[in-house]
C-alpha cells in the first residue's frame, strides 16, 4: 500500500526541523490546526495534513490513511505472534534501516498520531460520542486473546461492555510498550498519561500499577515544563483529574491552583441576594461563585448550550436562581474546566451536607451561565455534576434523574449541531465526565433513589452490571430470582466474565465456594473474588482465615482502603500488631481523612509500647472526628504520657464542652505536673502551702483508656509513669502558658461541675500554688459546701470523712491568708470547726478523722492565743 501511494516509506520527504515537531505535537494535543511555517510536500506533507484532520476531530479519515494504516498493520498478531514481536516490528520501522535522523523522528510522529488517534476513537466510542462510522468499525483489527489479557491490570478487568477495546489496545502498545522508542517526541509521555487514564477508567476498580506509572509520568512532565503557557495549563488539570480519580484531593486543588496561576483565573466565593421561585416576593442570600478570566481561547459564537437543561418539574421552582446585580464576566473554556475540576475536589474531600452541596453549586452554576461561550463537553460536565448534586432532593431529584438520562441519549445524536465531533473531543480530556456505561449506571441509581427498583433492574441488567443487579433483587425481596439469574448467565459465560459472575454468586448465595472458584478461575488474580471472601471470615469471626485471604487480595491490588481497614481489625484481633499497623498505616495514607483509622492506628502503637507515636496518629483522628468524646478521652491520657500537658488540657476542655464526665484524677494530676513545672520556676508562692500539703499530690494517675468494642478497637494507655522519662523540660515562658491555661481550664470546668469536691480542691491548690490566696479560699469554702451538700453527711462514714480533708484543707487556707484578716479568719474557721464538731460528735466521737478534727481546732485556738498576745504587747 505504501509503494502504491508513490513512496519507498514513511522516511522520505525534506528534513523536519524540530521547531515543526514541537509545533505538531502542540497541535496534536491541544486540538488546535497546525498553521506551518513554510510549505511541506511529501511524506512529511502528509504528516502534517493528517495532523490537521486529527485536530478537526476528522478521525476516521486519519485512521484509514495509508500512513497511519501501515503502522496499524505492524500490530496483528498473525500466525501466533505476539505482543513483543509487534513492539519489534514497530522498532524496526521507526529505525528504518539507513534512514536520517530526520526520517527517524518523523516516523516517530507517525507512530504517536497512529496511538493518538486509536485512543480519541476509543475515547469517541465509549465516551463523548457518536457512534464511530460503520468503516471504521470494520476496519478495526481483531486482537488475540494475549493483547486482550493484557488489558487487564492487578485483578481488574476492563468492563465486559467496553466497545472497541481493540483500540484501547493499540494505543496501549504503542504509547506503553514502545515508547522508548518515541524519544523526539516530547509530548509521547503526556499521551501516554492519557491511554493510562482511559485505560484505567474502564477497569473495574483503581489499579497501583496505574497509579504509579501515572504519578511518574506526571511528575516528570510537570518538572520538564518550564514556561508557563496554556499547554502547562492543561498538564495541570489533567494531573488534577487523575488525582481525583485516586482521592488524593490536596494534590488534586494544589494542581488546579497551579492552572489557575498559569491561566490568571480569579475566582472568590460570595454572597449576593437573589430568588430560587418564580413567585418569591422578597430577596434571600445567595452563596455564588464570582470569576474573572484573562485566557484567551474561545469557542465558536453561537454556540448556546442552555436549550440542553431539563426543565424542573416543580413549576415554581427557577432553572437557575436569579441573582441582583450578577456579574457575568467571561470565563474561558480551560478556566470553565478549572472551576469544574474544584467544585469535584471540594465535593470529594468535604463531608456530604447541605453546606457543600451549595458550595458546589455556586461552582457549576457559575460555568452554566456561559451557556452561550461554553464548549459542548464541558457544559454536558457542569449539566452532569448539577444533576448528581439535585439527585438527593425530593424538589430536584426527578430532574436530575432525567438530565442523566438525556446526557446518556445524546450519545448518539447527530441531529444537534453543536454536538459536532470537534466540539465533543477537545476538552474531554480536561473534564470530569465518564464513559457512557457509567452515566447509564448512574441512571439506574437515580431510579433506585426514586423507588423504582424495577427499572433500576433493567438497566442494570442491559449493563450486566449483577451486583447492582442483587442490590435490586434484595430490595425487591427476590433473591432466589437473583440466583436464577446469574447461574443462567454462568451456563454460557467464559473468560474473566465467569469469573465476575462466580463472584456475584458468592454475594448472593454467601457460599465461600463460589467465591474460591472465581479465585481458581481468574488464576489466582481476581482480587475481588479474596476480598469477598475475607469480608465473609471476617463475618464470622474467623480472624485467622480472613488475614490471609486479605494479604493475598491486598497483595495484588493495594488500593481498597476499606479492605486495608478490615484487615487492620482482623490483625487486631489476633494480635498481630504489625499487620495491623501496616494495614491501618495504609488507610490513611489512601483516605487521610479516615478517622476510625487514625485511631485504630493509634490503639495499635499502645500495643507496640510506641506511645509518641500514638498520640501523633489520635491527634490526627481528631481533627476529623471532632465530637467523639472517646476519642478525647483517650487524647487526654496519651498527651499525660507524652508530657504534651497543653493537648491535655485541650482534650479536657472539649470534653467538658461536650457534656462529657470528665476524669477528675487526670484533671488532678494534670494540676499536679503543671504546678511542679510553676515550682520549679519559681511561679507563685510555695509558702502558701505549709509542707504537709506540699507533699500531698494534687490528684492521682489517670485512669486507663478504655477499650471500645470489639469491632472498632481504641487505644489502650500505658500507666503514665512510663513515659515519664521522655517528657522535655520545658521553658519559663511555656510554663507561664501552661499556668494561664490551666487557670482557664479550671474556671471552664467549675462552671460546669460545681457540686464535685475533688474539683473545687484542684482548683484551690491551683489557686495556692500561683499565690492567690483570696480566690483559693473562695474555692475551699465551695468546696465544703460541696461536701455537706447531702442533707445526712454526718451520718455516713464516707459522707463525713469528704467533710474532714474539706474542713482542714480549709483550715489551712484560712490560715495563710494576709496578716490584716488573720484575725477573722482564725474566728471563722473555729466557729465552722465547732459546728462540725458538735454535728458529728453523735456518730463519730471517739474515730480518729473525729479527732483529727478536734487537733485542728486546738492549733486554731493556740493560733489565735499567739495573736491575741502579739497584738497586747
Amino acid at each position: 500500500q505504501m509503494e502504491a501511494e508513490g513512496h519507498t516509506g514513511v522516511g522520505g520527504g525534506p528534513a523536519l526541523s524540530a521547531t515543526v515537531l514541537d509545533d505538531l505535537q502542540t497541535a496534536l494535543l491541544t486540538g488546535t490546526p497546525h498553521k506551518p511555517s513554510q510549505a511541506t510536500a511529501g511524506v512529511l506533507g502528509q504528516v502534517a495534513e493528517a495532523c490537521d484532520k486529527f485536530c478537526n476531530s476528522d478521525l476516521d479519515t486519519v485512521y484509514v490513511s495509508g500512513i497511519v494504516a501501515h503502522v496499524v498493520s505492524l500490530l496483528h498478531y498473525s500466525n501466533g505472534g505476539s505482543i513483543g514481536e509487534a513492539v519489534v516490528r514497530v522498532s524496526n520501522f521507526i529505525d528504518g534501516g539507513d534512514s536520517s535522523s530526520e526520517d527517524c523522528h518523523v516516523r516517530q510522529l507517525v507512530v504517536m498520531l497512529t496511538a493518538a488517534t486509536a485512543l480519541n476513537l476509543f475515547v469517541q466510542g465509549n465516551w463523548t460520542g457518536p457512534e464511530l462510522p460503520k468503516p471504521i468499525i470494520d476496519s478495526i483489527p481483531h486482537l488475540p486473546q494475549e493483547a486482550m489479557a493484557e488489558l487487564s491490570v492487578d485483578g481488574e478487568n476492563a468492563y465486559v461492555q467496553t466497545r472497541y477495546l481493540p483500540l484501547l489496545a493499540i494505543a496501549r502498545t504503542l504509547l506503553v510498550d514502545c515508547l522508548p522508542f518515541l524519544s523526539a517526541c516530547k509530548t509521547a509521555g503526556w499521551w501516554n498519561t492519557r491511554c493510562l487514564f482511559a485505560w484505567q477508567r474502564i477497569l473495574s476498580g483503581p489499579s497501583d500499577t496505574l497509579k504509579k506509572s501515572l504519578d511518574s509520568r506526571f511528575t516528570e512532565l510537570v518538572a520538564g515544563s518550564r514556561d508557563q503557557n496554556r499547554l502547562v495549563a492543561l498538564l495541570h488539570i489533567e494531573r488534577a483529574l487523575v488525582h481525583q480519580f485516586y482521592s488524593s484531593f490536596d494534590d488534586a486543588m494544589a494542581s488546579l491552583k497551579a492552572s489557575a496561576g498559569v491561566t490568571g483565573l480569579q475566582i472568590k466565593l460570595t454572597g449576593a441576594m437573589g430568588r430560587r421561585t418564580k413567585y418569591q416576593t422578597f430577596d434571600t442570600p445567595l452563596l455564588v461563585l464570582e470569576a474573572a478570566s484573562t485566557a484567551t481561547d474561545t469557542v465558536p459564537k453561537g454556540e448556546d448550550q442552555g436549550d440542553r437543561q431539563i426543565a424542573h418539574l416543580d413549576d415554581n421552582l427557577l432553572a437557575e436562581p436569579t441573582i441582583n446585580n450578577d456579574k457575568n464576566d467571561y470565563v474561558a473554556p480551560i478556566d470553565q474546566c478549572i472551576i469544574l475540576g474544584m467544585c469535584e475536589a471540594i465535593g470529594q474531600s468535604q463531608a456530604k451536607n447541605k453546606l457543600t452541596n451549595e458550595e458546589m453549586m455556586a461552582y457549576v452554576a457559575r460555568v452554566l451561565k456561559q451557556n452561550n461561550s461554553t464548549n459542548w463537553m464541558i457544559y454536558s460536565a457542569a449539566l452532569l455534576i448539577r444533576a448528581r448534586l439535585e439527585a438527593f432532593s425530593q424538589r430536584t431529584a426527578d430532574r436530575a434523574a432525567m438530565q442523566i438520562q438525556a446526557l446518556v441519549e445524546q450519545f448518539f445524536d447527530t441531529s444537534d449541531e453543536k454536538a459536532s465531533l470537534k466540539s465533543r473531543m477537545q476538552y474531554i480530556w480536561q473534564v470530569p465526565y465518564p464513559p457512557r456505561h457509567v452515566l447509564r449506571k448512574e441512571t439506574g441509581s437515580a431510579h433506585m433513589r426514586l423507588g423504582a427498583a424495577a427499572s433500576a433492574l433493567q438497566i442494570f441488567e442491559q449493563l450486566e452490571m449483577w451486583t447492582e443487579v442483587i442490590t435490586c433483587y434484595r430490595i425487591m425481596g427476590k433473591l432466589t430470582l437473583a440466583e436464577q439469574v446469574v447461574r443462567k448467565q454462568l451456563e454460557t459465560a467464559t473468560g474473566s466474565q465467569a469469573v465476575e459472575l462466580w463472584v456475584a454468586l458468592g454475594d448472593v448465595t454467601n457460599d465461600p465456594s463460589a467465591w474460591e472458584k472465581a479465585w481458581e478461575l481468574s488464576g489466582r488474580r481476581y482480587a475481588r473474588a479474596m476480598r469477598s471472601l475475607a469480608a465473609y471470615h471476617l463475618r464470622n469471626n474467623n480472624n485467622t482465615k480472613c488475614v490471609e485471604c486479605y494479604e493475598l487480595a491486598l497483595a495484588i491490588n493495594p488500593l481498597y482502603p476499606d479492605s486495608w481497614f478490615s484487615f487492620g481489625c482482623a490483625s487486631m484481633r489476633i494480635q498481630a500488631w504489625e499487620k495491623a499497623a501496616r494495614a491501618f498505616s495504609r488507610v490513611v495514607q489512601l483516605d487521610n481523612e479516615n478517622s476510625e483509622a487514625w485511631n485504630n492506628l493509634a490503639a495499635v502503637f499502645v500495643k507496640q509500647r510506641k506511645i509518641r507515636e500514638a498520640y501523633h496518629a489520635l491527634s490526627e483522628a481528631l481533627k476529623w472526628s471532632h465530637d467523639n468524646w472517646k476519642m478525647w478521652q483517650n487524647f487526654l491520657y496519651l498527651s499525660m504520657d507524652v508530657g504534651e500537658y497543653n493537648t491535655a488540657m485541650q482534650a479536657i476542655s472539649r470534653l467538658v464542652e461536650l457534656d462529657t464526665a470528665v476524669d477528675i484524677e487526670a484533671l488532678g494530676y494534670l494540676t499536679q505536673e503543671v504546678v511542679g513545672i510553676m515550682r520549679s520556676h519559681m511561679m507563685g508562692d510555695p509558702s502558701s502551702l505549709d509542707d504537709e500539703e506540699q507533699q500531698q499530690p494534687i490528684g492521682s494517675q489517670p485512669a486507663p483508656v478504655q477499650d471500645l468494642d470489639d469491632d472498632q478497637p481504641r487505644p489502650t494507655s500505658l500507666k503514665s509513669g512510663e513515659a515519664k522519662a521522655a517528657v522535655p523540660e520545658v521553658s519559663r515562658e511555656y510554663a507561664f502558658v501552661l499556668r494561664d491555661r490551666l487557670g482557664a481550664l479550671l474556671k471552664q470546668v467549675t462552671s460546669r461541675i460545681t457540686d464535685n469536691v475533688a474539683v473545687w480542691n484542684i482548683y484551690s491548690r491551683f489557686l495556692l500554688a500561683s499565690d492567690n490566696k483570696e480566690q483559693a479560699l473562695d474555692c475551699r469554702l465551695k468546696q465544703v459546701r460541696a461536701a455537706m451538700s447531702k442533707t445526712n453527711w454526718h451520718q455516713s462514714e464516707e459522707d463525713f470523712m469528704r467533710v474532714v480533708h474539706s474542713s482542714i484543707a480549709l483550715v489551712r487556707t484560712y490560715m495563710v491568708q494576709d496578716k490584716e484578716g488573720l484575725k477573722r479568719n482564725l474566728y471563722s474557721a473555729k466557729l465552722h470547726l465547732r459546728s462540725v464538731l458538735k454535728k458529728s460528735e453523735e456518730m463519730f466521737k471517739g474515730k480518729e478523722a473525729y479527732a483529727s478534727l478536734e487537733r485542728t481546732l486546738e492549733k486554731v485556738n493556740e493560733a489565735e492565743k499567739k495573736l491575741n498576745t502579739s497584738s497586747t504587747k
